[in-house]
Formats: structure tokens, sequence, C-alpha cells
């Protein structure tokens, strides 16, 4: 009977012991991550796992490790242990859904999210990654409800604007995407990218200059942001600005050398301005690299 005793009280002392080792790894893990020792605190929770396979916490906590450290796959494989095990948790389904959207699994991010959603209907973070998700499926009118439902839940939350601005210039409704824009700059004047969206549609509404004020707005935030270049490269051109065009697809063409789209539309500036040589070479670069656009021009204009 005193065997027995012993044996069971052994046994007691070694899960307390294996347990307290677990959890002094699991701190370590933490202070590691939060030090951005990514690969320090993942092995700290593997130790943790080792010793304490149904350590729920072990699972969620590495695959944070994981996402940190765009694991991507293997971030996945941890949170969805972890949701076997504690199912009524919304911050791992949402973990799951921005790990599947990082391998452009739009579809199965969108199941997290609402899994998240139904645990947590007042996360104003969860309907804007589900949104985002939605429009990377190009269902912008689904993507723009949920835009709604984030702004709803927090009314100051300037990316839902400046994103519920794209559904709707998606959708053409080019009136309403500059009203969030408008919001977006009043809640934050520093975010280049409300600017060139706004650009984007007041270009589609025929308002060019005020365009061009955009995307130099824009560049003063962002002198590398390629896409203001070409944004305001647009609105020169439609204003009969073809040398301004031309300067700005320049330095568009130094950020991102393989935008085709930049070539070719600097290859119609050159046109336009009466340099047939060059416009060609852009037409013909642009139709290189896939553009068919750039092809039909280049046989029109320069065969």
């Amino acid at each position: 009977m005193k065997k027995i005793i012993l044996a069971v009280v052994l046994l007691s002392f070694s899960i307390n012991n294996a347990y307290s080792q677990a959890s002094s790894f699991m701190k370590k893990g933490k202070a590691d991550d939060s030090l951005k020792k990514y690969k320090e605190a993942i092995a700290d929770f593997d130790q943790a796992i080792q010793l304490d396979s149904n350590y729920a916490n072990a699972y969620y906590y590495r695959g944070i490790s994981k996402y940190h450290a765009k694991d991507n796959y293997e971030g996945i494989k941890d949170f969805t242990k972890y949701v076997s095990m504690e199912p009524n948790f919304a911050n791992a389904y949402i973990y799951i859904g921005l790990l599947k959207e990082r391998i452009f699994d739009s579809k199965a991010a969108i199941v997290a999210y609402d899994k998240a959603i139904e645990l947590d209907s007042k996360s104003a973070t969860t309907f804007y990654d589900r949104a985002t998700s939605k429009m990377h499926l190009g269902s912008y009118t689904a993507a723009t409800l949920d835009f709604n439902k984030a702004i709803e839940l927090d009314p100051t939350y300037e990316s839902a604007y400046v994103n519920r601005g794209l559904t709707k210039t998606h959708s053409d409704d080019y009136q309403g995407a500059m009203q969030d824009y408008n919001k977006a700059t009043e809640l934050d004047p520093n975010d280049e990218t409300a600017y060139v969206d706004r650009a984007l549609a007041e270009h589609h509404e025929g308002q060019n200059t005020d365009a061009i004020k955009d995307c130099t707005k824009a560049i003063s935030l962002d002198s590398k942001d390629e896409t203001a270049y070409v944004t305001r490269g647009i609105s020169e051109y439609r204003l009969n600005m073809y040398k301004d065009a031309i300067t700005d697809y320049d330095v568009a063409i130094g950020l991102a050398p393989k935008d085709r789209v930049a070539y070719y539309d600097r290859g119609i500036a050159k046109e336009q301005d009466g340099d047939k040589e060059d416009a060609c070479a852009d037409l013909k670069k642009a139709s290189d690299m896939g553009d068919g656009s750039a092809k039909e021009e280049y046989k029109k204009y320069c065969q």
C-alpha cells in the first residue's frame, strides 16, 4: 500500500514538475516573441509542448510567433490544433484568417472570419479583415457591407473608409468613393494611399486637376509611391500635359521597372508629343511584357 501511495506521489510530483517547466518555457517564449526573437520563441514553445502536449496555449502562442516569422503554413497548423482544444476563442480564428489570406486562400480566410464573428460580433477589425478577403475575391458589394459594419462599430476606422472607397470605385460609384476618401483624409491627413485612391476616382469623374493635386500631395508624403506618379501622369495626359506626364512615367518606371502599364502609358504620351521613335520603343517594351493594348498600338502606330 505504501508503495502505491509513493508511486502516486512521485507521479503527481513529476506531472507538476513538467507543468512548471512547461510554464517557464511559455514565459520565456512570450518574452522572446516580444523582443522579435521569433526563432528562439518558437523553440521555447516547442519545449513547452514537448513537456505537455495538451498545453493549448503553447500552440496558440507558438502560432503567433510563426505568424510574426511569416511561417504561414506552420502557423495555420498551430492555430488549427489550438481551436481543436479551445474552440471558442475568436482570436485564434482571426489568426487563421490572416494566415489563410497570406497564402492567397481568401475563401478559407472568410470561413475563419465567419467563425470569429460568430464568437465575437463586436470586433470592427474582424469585419474589416473579412471585407478585405471579399475584395480579393471581387465580391465588392459584400465587402462594402462588411466595411459598413466595421465603420458602424468604429466610426474612426480610417482604413475602412479607404478600402470602402476602393470597393465603391470598383462598383463605379465614384462620388461615393470620393466621400469615403474625404473622410479618410480628415481622419489621417498623412495617408498617401487615400490621396492616390481619391485621385483615381476624380480621374474617372473628369476632375483631372483635382487628381493631380491629390497625387502631388501623396508624393510629398511618400516620394517612392510609384502608383502616385502613374496616376498623376494619367491625369496630366488627359489635360494634354504630355511632357509632364512623360516625366512622371520616367520616375514611375525608375521605381518599378517591370510596370508594363507605365511603359504603355509613357509610349502613348510620347506618341502624342510627336516622339515616334521613343514612343515605339516603349510600346514594344510593354508589348514584350505582355500588354495586349500596347501590342495593338505598336502594330497600328509603329509598323
